[in-house]
C-alpha cells in the first residue's frame, strides 16, 4: 500500500511539474521585443509651427471673428511610450515584437468648442522599410452651420505630400499668397474631396509652414483668415 501511495504522489508530482513547465515555455515564446525607438527629429516637428501657447484670431470679409486658445496649458503634447506591434493580434495571443514611437499634438479651441484646429504628427509604420511621417489637420467651424476639415498628408522636411488623393489633395503651393487682405508665406492650399461624417465640408484649408492655418473657406465660399498669432 506504502508503495502505490508513493508512486501516486510521484505521478501526481510529474504531471505538476510538467504543466510548471509548459507555462513557464508558453510565456517565455510569448514574450514580445522591443526593437526600438521611433522619435521625430526637430525638423520633423518644425511642420507644425506651433509652440501650442498662441491665441489665435480668425476674420472674415465683413470683420466677424473667431478666436481659438490652447487646449492644455503645457503647449504641446509629447508621448513617447506608444507601442506599434508588428501586426494585429487579439488578447488571446501572444503580442508580437513592438516599437515605441512618438506621438505629437498641438490642439486650439474656441470657447464653446464648437470651432477647433487640431495639427498632429505620427509615424505611418515603424516596421516599414522607408519610414513615412504624416501630419494630421483638422479645423471645425460654426457659423449657422457646423463644417469640418479633416484629412492627412505626408511630410518630409519642409513639404508636404499626398498621403489619400481620393479623399484630399495637395492643389497649389505658393511662396507668397494674399488671403483676404493679408500676405503669408509658403502656403499650400489643401482641398478636402469626401465630405467628413455627413457634416459639412470645410473645403479648402491654408497651411502656412511658418504660421500653420492661416485660412479656410467652407463649400459655400465664406472664407476667414489668420488675423492675430501671438
Amino acid at each position: 500500500m506504502q508503495i502505490n501511495k508513493m508512486k501516486k504522489i510521484l505521478f501526481s508530482f510529474t504531471i505538476i511539474l510538467v504543466f510548471m513547465l509548459m507555462f513557464f515555455q508558453c510565456k517565455k515564446e510569448c514574450n514580445s521585443e522591443k526593437l526600438g525607438d521611433r522619435k521625430f527629429t526637430q525638423t520633423d516637428r518644425n511642420i507644425v509651427p506651433y509652440n501650442g501657447l498662441e491665441n489665435l484670431i480668425f476674420k472674415d470679409s465683413i470683420g466677424d471673428t473667431v478666436s481659438m486658445h490652447p487646449e492644455v496649458s503645457t503647449g504641446r503634447m509629447y508621448s513617447y511610450d506608444n507601442k506599434f506591434y508588428e501586426y494585429y493580434f487579439s488578447s488571446e495571443k501572444c503580442p508580437p515584437n513592438y516599437y515605441y514611437v512618438e506621438q505629437n499634438y498641438t490642439h486650439f479651441v474656441g470657447k464653446d468648442y464648437g470651432t477647433s484646429i487640431w495639427t498632429d504628427i505620427y509615424f505611418d509604420n515603424p516596421f516599414a522599410d522607408t519610414l513615412k511621417k504624416y501630419i494630421v489637420i483638422k479645423v471645425a467651424f460654426e457659423d449657422s452651420q457646423s463644417w469640418y476639415f479633416t484629412r492627412s498628408f505626408f511630410f518630409n522636411s519642409s513639404t508636404l505630400f499626398n498621403r489619400y488623393p481620393q479623399e484630399s489633395k495637395i492643389i497649389d503651393y505658393n511662396d507668397s499668397l494674399k488671403i483676404g487682405p493679408k500676405w503669408f508665406l509658403k502656403v499650400y492650399t489643401l482641398k478636402q474631396i469626401q465630405d467628413p461624417y455627413g457634416l459639412k465640408n470645410l473645403q479648402f484649408v491654408y497651411y502656412s509652414l511658418n504660421d500653420g492655418v492661416v485660412g479656410f473657406k467652407t463649400k459655400d465660399g465664406h472664407l476667414l483668415y489668420l488675423f492675430i498669432k501671438n
